[in-house]
């Protein structure tokens, strides 16, 4: 007996349609750029809401309007500018192409040329001011006046030198050694007038095989003198450590202790930091002096060969009367000498007593026969 038939359940619409098949998107087409010369026609950019064109063949300006199309899109017709429109975006062209001619022509003439520096100067003799292209002032150099005082009763302070400091200065602008004849040049420019030196220099130094120094035949004569101390060092030698002692707290110390002002082209930025050596920032800050040397300048009694001292302070030092006359000669002043009004009067003149014409002249005729 046969089995009856099944009906299928899939409607009739859908029996008779295959499945569709998944096909793959259709491949993307670059444009390519078009090359070679730019048309004729520049679209210009101007504040308004339609665009203007340059239509050089028929000499005249031309502005896009758009209009809707029958299928939806966009169709651009040129309709014809008025004068003055045209006349307004001619000159905007041609006052852009003035302003880039002008920017290259500087360039051009500014290829290779340093800003040059304005020196001004006072007209008081020994005070010069010299301002830098950013208007710094660099300088105030001390002249034969200011080695003596308006004021009767004040006393020289005593000058401590940071030996270092300045023999480096003496090498030169490189300062790569230090140069010990530096220090018997400032010694004598200021025993001649007399004033009382003290240096203090690193012990480093006192070896006749370091190759950092030269004169090196200096330091015993001025230490004979007690003008030169040395600050305790140790060199590297079987396993322990080299180190030397800090001499500008030395120099700072000793300066306190007697009233004395500091010759120095240190600024002491790290001293200053620590708060507990703020018993020093008065002296770093009123009482400090930088010296550099010239060659071949100034008279042959305070040259020792070709090298000759020159002292000065930095406009820095005066704050915002940097450029003031009267603040340099203020500062000068309280900076070479103590009055009887100042705190450390008593200090000074005990340290004082010690100075004589004596020692003066002992000081000299041995500087003069070293250099013989």
């Amino acid at each position: 007996m046969e089995s009856p038939a099944v009906k299928s359940t899939v409607p009739p619409a859908l029996a008779t349609r295959s499945s569709p098949s998944p096909q793959p998107p259709p491949p993307r087409v670059r444009k390519k750029r078009s090359q070679g010369v730019l048309p004729r026609t520049a679209c210009l950019v101007t504040h308004e809401k339609t665009p203007i064109r340059l239509n050089p063949s028929k000499g005249r300006t031309e502005k896009l309007v758009s209009t809707a199309g029958s299928a939806g899109t966009k169709s651009s017709s040129v309709q014809p500018v008025k004068k003055s429109e045209e006349v307004a975006v001619q000159q905007k062209v041609e006052e852009g192409e003035k302003t880039q001619q002008k920017s290259t022509k500087k360039k051009k003439k500014n290829r290779g040329k340093k800003t040059p520096r304005v020196e001004k100067n006072n007209p008081k003799e020994g005070v010069n001011s010299s301002v830098g292209a950013r208007g710094r002032v660099c300088k105030w150099p001390l002249v034969e006046r200011h080695f003596t005082s308006s004021v009767e009763e004040a006393i020289p302070r005593l000058f401590v030198i940071d030996g270092c400091n300045v023999a480096r200065s003496a090498s030169g602008r490189s300062r790569e050694f230090v140069d010990c004849l530096g220090l018997l040049c400032v010694v004598r420019y200021l025993v001649l007038r007399n004033i009382d030196v003290v240096i203090f220099l690193p012990v480093v130094y006192n070896n006749q095989y370091n190759f950092n120094a030269k004169n090196l035949h200096v330091l015993p004569v001025l230490n004979k003198l007690s003008i030169l101390t040395f600050t305790p060092a140790r060199a590297s030698r079987g396993g322990r450590d080299a180190f030397i002692n800090y001499d500008d707290l030395y120099v700072l110390d000793f300066a306190e202790r007697y009233g004395g002002c500091v010759v120095s082209s240190d600024r002491f930025d790290d001293i200053r930091k620590i708060k507990e050596y703020g018993k020093y920032h008065n002296i770093i800050d009123s009482r400090r002096i930088d010296v550099r040397f010239k060659l071949g300048e100034g008279s042959e009694k305070d040259r020792i060969r070709g090298h000759l001292p020159e002292f000065f302070i930095h406009g820095d030092q005066l704050g915002k009367e940097a450029k003031e006359v009267k603040a340099a000669e203020e500062y000068l002043e309280k900076s070479m000498f103590c009055h009887p009004n100042d705190p450390e009067f008593l200090n000074v003149s005990t340290r004082r007593k010690m100075w004589s014409a004596e020692r003066k002249e002992k000081i000299l005729t041995t500087i003069d026969r070293l250099m013989i």
